[in-house]
């Protein structure tokens, strides 16, 4: 399967001109697009899935590897957690 990605260039947000199916990311590719650690990441998607605003088997798709599997997340996903990260950095 490809998949395309969401990134910064030269400070603006790219996303690719592709079907939104297509765009699927990992929580590495997340990290690094939002420019937080793993922790808030994993923190952000647990209220997420907590508030019912997405579940698990809409949101991740696991896709598998020689040895195991990588978790990649939906546009929908990554636009949630989007909200939930900037919501919880204009708490603090």
């Amino acid at each position: 399967m490809k998949r395309e990605i969401i990134h910064m260039e030269d400070g603006r947000i790219v996303i690719p001109a592709v079907h939104p199916d297509k765009i699927r990311m990992d929580e590495a590719e997340l990290v690094s697009l939002f420019n937080v650690v793993a922790p808030t990441l994993r923190a952000a998607k647990k209220r997420i899935y907590k508030l019912e605003i997405l579940q698990p088997f809409t949101a991740e798709q696991r896709i598998p590897l020689k040895e195991g599997y990588q978790v990649v997340y939906n546009l929908e996903m990554i636009f949630a957690l989007a909200f939930q990260i900037n919501l919880n950095s204009a708490t603090l």
